[in-house]
C-alpha cells in the first residue's frame, strides 16, 4: 500500500507504462529529484532507442566538426544555416523523446517508430517554426554582441523552453497559444524561472564539457571526433528525456 506509481498523474490515464515504482517517504523529492530519478531509470531501459532519436543531432554535429575551420572564417553562414538547423534538429529529438516516454514499452520495435511517425507528421510544420523563431533569438544575441544581447536571449528561450513538448502534447492550435502556454509554465513561480534558466544555459553550452572530454579522448585513445559526436548524442539524449519529466512534474500546476 505504501507503494505510489513515480507519475500516477499520467499512469491513472494509461499515457504512459514505465514501471517505476517509489516508496512513500520518496513522494517528498523535489520537481528536479523526482526528474532526476525519472530520467535515469528510463534511459538505462531505452538506451538505444534515445541514442537513435538523437542521431541525426550527431550527424550534423559531425558536419560542423569537419566544417569547423570554414564556418570560423564565415559566422554570418554559421548564423544563418547551421544554428537554425541545429534548433530544427534538437527541437525534433526532444518532442521525439516525449512521445517515446507517452509510448507503451511493450510495443514492437517497427509498430513504435510507425507510431512515433504518424503522431509527429501533423505537428512538423508548427515544431519547425517554432524552432526558428528561437534560432532567430539566438542569431541576433550572438549577431549584436554577447555582452549586449545574450543575457536578454536566455531570458526569451528560458519562456518558450518548453514550445517543443507543449507542441507535440497538446491538440493542434495557433503557434502563438504554444508560445503563451510555455511562458505560463515556465513563470509560475521564481524558482522554477530560475531553474529553467539554469537548463537553458546549460543547454546552450554543454559543448565546452563535451570538447574538454573529447579532447582527454585523443590524449589517451588517439582520436576525438567520433567521440565528440557520440558525447553530444549521449548527452542531448539523457538531458532530453531529464525536460520531458521535469515538464511532466510542472504541468500539473501550470498550463492545463
Amino acid at each position: 500500500s505504501h507503494l505510489l506509481s513515480l507519475d500516477s498523474r499520467l499512469a491513472d490515464t494509461g499515457k504512459i507504462d514505465l514501471n517505476l515504482k517509489v516508496s512513500y517517504h520518496e513522494l517528498k523529492l523535489t520537481m528536479l529529484q523526482k526528474a532526476f530519478k525519472s530520467s535515469s531509470l528510463l534511459f538505462r531501459s531505452r538506451f538505444l532507442t534515445i541514442l537513435t532519436i538523437q542521431l541525426p543531432l550527431g550527424i550534423l554535429v559531425l558536419f560542423q566538426r569537419l566544417l569547423d575551420t570554414y564556418l570560423e572564417k564565415s559566422p554570418i553562414l554559421a548564423l544563418l544555416v547551421l544554428l537554425p538547423l541545429v534548433s530544427i534538429i534538437s527541437n525534433l529529438g526532444t518532442a521525439l523523446t516525449y512521445l517515446l516516454i507517452s509510448t507503451p514499452g511493450k510495443m514492437g520495435t517497427k509498430e513504435f517508430w510507425t507510431q512515433l511517425s504518424s503522431s509527429l507528421k501533423p505537428k512538423f510544420n508548427t515544431l519547425t517554426l517554432s524552432s526558428l523563431f528561437i534560432a532567430i533569438v539566438l542569431s541576433l544575441g550572438f549577431y549584436l554582441g554577447q555582452a549586449f544581447f545574450i543575457f536578454p536571449g536566455i531570458f526569451l528561450i528560458s519562456l518558450y523552453f518548453f514550445v517543443p513538448i507543449l507542441t507535440i502534447s497538446e491538440t493542434k492550435q495557433p503557434i502563438l497559444n504554444y508560445f503563451y502556454q510555455s511562458k505560463r509554465l515556465a513563470t509560475q513561480s521564481p524558482k522554477i524561472f530560475l531553474t529553467t534558466i539554469v537548463l537553458v544555459i546549460f543547454s546552450l553550452f554543454n559543448e565546452i564539457p563535451i570538447r574538454y572530454l573529447a579532447d582527454l579522448f585523443e590524449r589517451f585513445f588517439g582520436f576525438s571526433l567520433f567521440s565528440d559526436v557520440f558525447l553530444t548524442i549521449l548527452f542531448a539524449g539523457w538531458f532530453d528525456v531529464f525536460v520531458c519529466f521535469y515538464f511532466l512534474e510542472l504541468r500539473p500546476k501550470g498550463t492545463q
